[in-house]
């Protein structure tokens, strides 16, 4: 959409404090998809299903809505498919080298922390904003796997 200045504003997401949502809610919705796919790894397994590979699906059901996500602060134009678009690049970036490189989910965490403690400070388009929310998804399905693993398994 054209500003008053004759040029193309481009969408971007910027805050004054650091917002809880973007951190919390995407890593306890995939804490949560961990634990119930970590729950039903027996019934996974009877259907030749690999039980995180369950959970790594369902998550692909919550990226339409954090690709839909929006801060009531934010006024730039809405793009849905820029900010899909990084959140399913963050998961299948996620998870899939985690099964080539066993130690991939720390990359995975230290990306996530990284993005936590600097996105919020500057303008940043909507793809590197589902990006932060897919790594949120990612870190918390890694760890929502990890301690349902110990405790479940």
């Amino acid at each position: 959409m054209p500003s008053s200045s004759g040029c193309l504003r481009e969408a971007v997401v910027k805050w004054h404090k650091p917002p809880v949502w973007p951190v919390a809610i995407p890593a306890f919705v995939g804490f949560v998809l961990a634990v119930i796919a970590t729950a039903m790894a027996g019934l996974m397994q009877g259907l030749g299903v690999p039980f995180l590979r369950f959970g790594w699906l369902m998550m692909l059901g919550a990226a339409i809505p954090f690709g839909a996500a929006r801060d009531p602060a934010d006024e730039s134009d809405a793009r849905f498919g820029d900010q899909f678009a990084g959140v399913l690049m963050a998961l299948v970036l996620g998870y899939w080298p985690q099964l080539v490189i066993p130690p991939w989910v720390v990359f995975v965490f230290l990306a996530w922390i990284l993005q936590s403690t600097y996105l919020w400070k500057r303008d940043y388009p909507p793809f590197r904003f589902g990006v932060w929310l897919g790594l949120g998804l990612m870190s918390g399905f890694w760890g929502g796997a990890i301690l349902a693993g110990l405790v479940l398994l």
